[in-house]
């Protein structure tokens, strides 16, 4: 079954650049949730502010369209549309966004929608941040068929001793 989130928000940059806080209002109900760079931005695994809200859409779902936020849709095929979200309260709101391994893993599996060099500081930062582990990288990188394009990054990073 199809995984249904009657949510949209629009992600407002509060805060100095140092240390950003994101914060997501309502705006006007959809189905979605936050992928990519809005969820690498959210779980702070970049220092890359998304001048768009990423939203993720099914592949047959109707493309929302708003004036103000500026948004950038991304189609998902099951199982990535509906895998891993968690819900996260931000100003009271529960918010879908895909959790940090799942953000990783499309990252480094949509090269055309991030760039290399992003997606490997996002799995640099999550893995000296403690944010994650690498079996928790590598079973999703498993699962939503990253684990060829994660593992030479991977691997190093946890080797360090």
């Amino acid at each position: 079954p199809l995984l249904v989130i009657p949510l949209h928000a629009f992600i407002k940059q509060a805060g100095n650049r140092s240390n950003s806080i994101l914060k997501l209002s309502i705006k006007k109900p959809c189905y979605n949730s936050y992928p990519l760079m809005s969820a690498l931005a959210f779980h702070g695994l970049t220092d890359q502010m998304p001048r768009k809200v990423w939203i993720a859409i099914g592949v047959s779902s109707w493309e929302p369209s708003f004036e103000q936020p500026k948004t950038k849709v991304v189609r998902l095929r099951e199982p990535y549309f509906s895998g891993d979200i968690e819900k996260h309260s931000i100003s009271g709101t529960m918010v879908p966004i895909y959790s940090n391994e799942k953000s990783l893993c499309d990252a480094f599996r949509l090269p055309k929608l991030v760039d290399r060099s992003v997606a490997i500081e996002s799995l640099k930062s999550a893995l000296t941040d403690r944010k994650t582990t690498q079996a928790k990288i590598a079973n999703a990188a498993k699962k939503y068929r990253a684990w060829n394009q994660i593992s030479p990054f991977l691997e190093p990073l946890t080797s360090n001793g």
